[in-house]
């Protein structure tokens, strides 16, 4: 098959370009776009941060310490970014309660500790529930899906405290390196 094939082929899943207006849609939410945002952030982190791993593991290059430190600085502020989305919807959600609520999902899946046997027969639905528990531990009245556009005011908030936390990653590491 030639690329040219694979591409005529596999395009027969890509949705109608009407389903892509109706994406753009759903991204109209302000804690949708600051979601996606930490999502993409979380990834780019990641990316950064592994990059620097193979160029010590494959290159035999030295591994950068302080840049390995920067990226996970860089990835808890996208955490804390997703965090603030989801507490918006959520009200009394934070990093807390989603720390809290992972320790307990693990102690589902692994009632003593890290077991190959466990970790490949998981209970998803127990599991579930244990994360939907998050839900009523908040008293949160607020049904996710039908979570309500921010306000105006909402969005000037958020673009001024993205703007305000915002460092050159220069800066970054010179703090690292106590400059």
């Amino acid at each position: 098959m030639t690329p040219k094939d694979y591409q005529s082929v596999s395009m027969r899943t890509n949705p109608p370009v009407t389903h892509y207006h109706v994406m753009g849609q759903r991204l109209q939410n302000v804690q949708v776009l600051m979601l996606l945002h930490a999502a993409m952030g979380m990834v780019t982190e990641a990316a950064e941060l592994i990059d620097n791993i193979k160029k010590h593991v494959v290159y035999g290059k030295p591994l950068d310490w302080v840049n390995a430190a920067e990226e996970i600085g860089d990835s808890g502020w996208y955490h804390c970014l997703g965090a603030q989305a989801v507490g918006e919807v959520l009200p009394g959600v934070h990093l807390d309660t989603i720390y809290a609520n992972n320790v307990d999902k693990l102690r589902q899946r692994f009632p003593d500790k890290f077991s190959e046997l466990n970790a490949q027969s998981r209970d998803l639905e127990a599991e579930r529930k244990v994360l939907d528990e998050i839900l009523s531990a908040t008293n949160s009245p607020v049904n996710p899906n039908e979570a309500a556009q921010v306000h105006a005011a909402d969005v000037d908030r958020h673009a001024a405290a993205v703007h305000d936390t915002a460092r050159p990653k220069q800066a970054i590491t010179d703090t690292f390196r106590g400059r």
